[in-house]
């Protein structure tokens, strides 16, 4: 990979380190997500991926000069070591100083919804990132599942109304990020979950 020949070529090359453990923080995240809400990510897969994050970031911190890259850094690690509230904060703090980096506020969101409960933050988070990319399907399939994990949350401890308000929101979303691409597979799947949680046939 490009990373990977840019390391090997100069070790101390930040941020190609960098850019390689945000490729594979995504690939922690759709892991955790292929295996559940809430699950930890404990197959040797996961375990893997997560030392591999760790030294990627750690070679950052001792390396970079650039304090956009070690907030970033920082967030990071806090994150693949279950300091989810620490990531969140340091990963938020980032966010409003790298403007351009509309990503740094998705990392905030997976971060907050980490932490059963605060789904209204990691929302919020997304909204940010949104300002930047209003049309990306992505976000809004992931607002809407940020949505509809909160309806869930509230329909537990019998909050109907305010489960069902939730869930309409996760509708809307999965239906926007639908029409802007009518083959995203998140959007789809996502009215279908509403759908059943909704206890109806259809949509």
């Amino acid at each position: 990979t490009f990373c990977g020949k840019a390391i090997a070529a100069s070790q101390g090359f930040a941020t190609a380190y960098l850019l390689r453990a945000r490729l594979l923080l995504d690939q922690y995240e759709e892991l955790r997500h292929a295996t559940g809400r809430y699950v930890g990510l404990e197959s040797g897969e996961g375990r893997s991926l997560a030392e591999s994050i760790r030294e990627d970031l750690k070679e950052v911190q001792s390396w970079s000069k650039d304090p956009r890259e070690l907030l970033f850094a920082s967030g990071a690690l806090a994150f693949v070591d279950g300091k989810y509230k620490d990531a969140a904060r340091l990963l938020e703090e980032y966010s409003g100083v790298a403007l351009s980096d509309y990503r740094g506020w998705e990392w905030t969101a997976h971060a907050w919804l980490r932490i059963p409960g605060l789904e209204g933050h990691a929302i919020n988070a997304i909204n940010e990132a949104l300002k930047y990319r209003p049309r990306f399907p992505s976000l809004l399939v992931f607002r809407g599942t940020t949505y509809l994990q909160e309806s869930m949350r509230l329909k537990k401890i019998s909050e109907q109304d305010k489960a069902s308000k939730s869930r309409v929101q996760a509708i809307n979303d999965f239906k926007r990020a639908a029409d802007i691409d009518p083959m995203d597979a998140g959007a789809h799947r996502g009215l279908g979950e509403a759908c059943y949680e909704a206890g109806e046939g259809s949509l």
